[in-house]
């Protein structure tokens, strides 16, 4: 460590002590001789020199040593190469703790990149983490001149496509790993309610592929797909596929508005449709489904014949 002055100029503030002094010498006790009648029949010596005297140097000392102290205040002292404090390593979820020094191996402040950054001995964290938004809370909660590494898995999960920009230079860690996924809950595959006047339209055999790629069970697959003129009604929890070429009618209209969600063949029109946006294209770009929303439910049209 070295040690400087940021305003060397403040030193001038010194000569200030040379006013203790001058109050002590003012101050001091005057020695007035006093004659008397005995002193007339003594020899006359010389005078010893005067030497200037500090009564109450203590308290002149003080004094001094305060004013000095006012100095080398105003001139700012600092010391350079001072240590920095504890380094932060922060670890993803995801990165196996084993891997990382033992607790009394290292001098490196280890945490969890979670809310509240709890310490690398607690359980990982579960779930998804807002990654970026979490380094920019620590970015701005360490001082500026702690060290920051990051510790990240191969794979990261719902983080941005660029690294954040912080106040700070971070050491980038990539290691094995990749950041936990939460468990996705199982759905059941639709359930198909078909409509066309044909009891054999062309389209049903495709249905009906659908339905046993997405059913184990070849009778739950069959199930799955039934088969009704435009006079029927679709049960609430099926997918309503509209095979019926010609304008939808009202009550199927009103259905989806109610929330169901229909499949439309090509032929099939809609009064006063909506705006469509594309929601299936081949390779080539080409169109193959559109989709809007009608009410609280949601139509998707085909473009061309199965």
């Amino acid at each position: 460590m070295s040690f400087a002055l940021l305003l060397p100029a403040a030193l001038v503030a010194l000569t200030a002590l040379l006013l203790p002094l001058l109050i002590h010498l003012a101050r001091r006790s005057e020695q007035r001789p006093t004659e008397f009648a005995a002193l007339r029949w003594l020899r006359q010596r010389p005078r010893p020199r005067q030497r200037i005297r500090f009564e109450e140097w203590p308290l002149l000392l003080l004094r001094l040593a305060l004013l000095a102290l006012v100095a080398l205040w105003l001139a700012r002292p600092v010391l350079y190469g001072k240590a920095a404090g504890t380094p932060w390593t922060v670890v993803v979820a995801g990165v196996d703790p084993a891997s990382l020094p033992a607790a009394g191996d290292r001098d490196v402040e280890v945490r969890w990149l979670a809310p509240g950054f709890p310490d690398i001995a607690q359980p990982a964290p579960h779930g998804p983490v807002p990654f970026a938004s979490l380094l920019r809370q620590l970015d701005a909660e360490l001082p500026a001149d702690i060290a920051l590494t990051v510790r990240v898995p191969e794979r990261l999960e719902h983080a941005d496509a660029q690294l954040p920009v912080l106040s700070r230079k971070v050491d980038w860690q990539v290691v094995p790993g990749a950041m936990p996924q939460p468990p996705i809950a199982a759905t059941a595959p639709p359930l198909l309610h078909v409509v066309a006047s044909d009891p054999a339209p062309p389209a049903l055999r495709y249905l009906r592929a659908a339905t046993h790629a997405w059913w184990p069970d070849p009778d739950a697959a069959s199930a799955a797909v039934t088969l009704s003129t435009p006079a029927g009604s679709a049960p609430a929890d099926a997918v309503l596929v509209w095979l019926e070429p010609g304008e939808l009618p009202p009550a199927a209209r009103a259905w989806i508005a109610d929330g169901g969600t229909a499949l439309l063949a090509a032929a099939v029109s809609l009064s006063d449709p909506p705006a469509m946006v594309a929601a299936w294209r081949d390779a080539d770009g080409t169109l193959l489904a559109e989709a809007t929303m009608l009410g609280r439910g949601r139509v998707v049209r085909l473009t061309r014949p199965l």
